[in-house]
């Protein structure tokens, strides 16, 4: 009820709330995202039932969650004008749960990698960073890795914008090793409906009208 507007950006967005604006800020380089408010608010964390509680204090929730023969670390971590409220007693084989109180610019950074990584070094650090600060960094690192190959368009700024936009979309989504993936999820799924359709129509033609129909339906 309290939404207004999400100014969007694929490394960093703000979401304006009557009475306050949200920031959520992709890191370029760590597998890790940084959030704040300029008033106070609070977030709160689930683990998975598989996961184990690796950590648990006033700043950091750490949780190590198995997954295809891999063990990953997922760090939660405050900086000052933080702190974490924990639920009293864990259950084997149960979710773990956890409140992150949060003043105003207070930073919580919440990242994931493998387990022997230094993980919660790189979170931590993260959150002791003030937001102006990891918002100049990042942007920094953007500039450098679009800078190579990039134009100018006069007299029209709106193309010029989305041509940026889209540019930081598809860094956003390379990875370390340089690939980009075909689609985001949810185009992909458009792609596999007009697939579909274009397939049932063909069949229709030749007088099997059901996989048609059964697609329509």
């Amino acid at each position: 009820d309290a939404f207004i507007s999400c100014d969007y950006d694929p490394f960093h967005s703000v979401i304006t709330f009557r009475g306050g604006k949200v920031h959520i800020l992709a890191l370029y380089d760590r597998p890790s995202v940084a959030l704040w408010c300029d008033r106070p608010f609070e977030v709160d964390i689930k683990s998975d039932k598989q996961d184990r509680v690796m950590r648990r204090s006033e700043n950091v929730f750490a949780v190590e969650h198995p997954d295809r023969r891999h063990r990953f670390a997922w760090v939660a971590a405050l900086g000052r004008g933080g702190t974490f409220v924990h639920q009293i007693r864990l259950d084997s084989g149960r979710s773990a749960y956890c409140r992150a109180l949060l003043r105003p610019r207070a930073v919580l950074a919440i990242g994931g990698e493998l387990a022997a990584r230094p993980v919660q070094a790189v979170v931590r650090r993260i959150a002791q960073t003030a937001p102006g600060v990891l918002v100049r960094e990042n942007e920094k690192k953007i500039g450098h890795a679009l800078l190579p190959g990039s134009f100018a368009l006069r007299g029209n700024r709106r193309l010029q914008k989305m041509l940026q936009t889209n540019r930081r979309v598809l860094l956003a989504m390379q990875d370390p090793c340089g690939a980009i993936r075909a689609a985001m999820g949810r185009i992909y799924y458009l792609i596999w409906v007009r697939d579909g359709a274009l397939i049932e129509c063909f069949n229709g033609y030749t007088g099997a009208a059901e996989p048609l129909r059964r697609w329509t339906r």
